[in-house]
């Protein structure tokens, strides 16, 4: 998971003229992943904790840190996102 983190650090990039702040990082991070697991997702991921199963990617700020998790939507009757599993073993998923 850290390098998924450096990789998107890298994709961010930093301009020259300012400084890189944690909100700035986090705006700038909310591009591709929202931080309400409830929102539409931006950037899918595939989670191989029990099986093969797409998630989507949301992100918080902890500690100084901002953290990437894919999150996998489970669906009601009504085909309504009830509940989201945590995953630890994903990776996102290309366009």
């Amino acid at each position: 998971m850290r390098t998924i983190a450096v990789a998107l650090s890298m994709m961010l990039g930093t301009g020259t003229a300012q400084a890189l702040t944690l909100d700035s990082f986090l705006g700038k991070s909310g591009s591709y992943a929202p931080d309400n697991v409830g929102a539409k997702p931006k950037a899918l991921c595939i989670c191989y904790d029990n099986d093969t199963v797409a998630g989507m990617i949301t992100r918080f700020a902890s500690g100084g840190f901002v953290v990437l998790r894919c999150q996998v939507p489970q669906f009601g009757p009504d085909g309504e996102a009830d509940v989201f599993a945590p995953c630890s073993n994903w990776v996102p998923l290309a366009k």
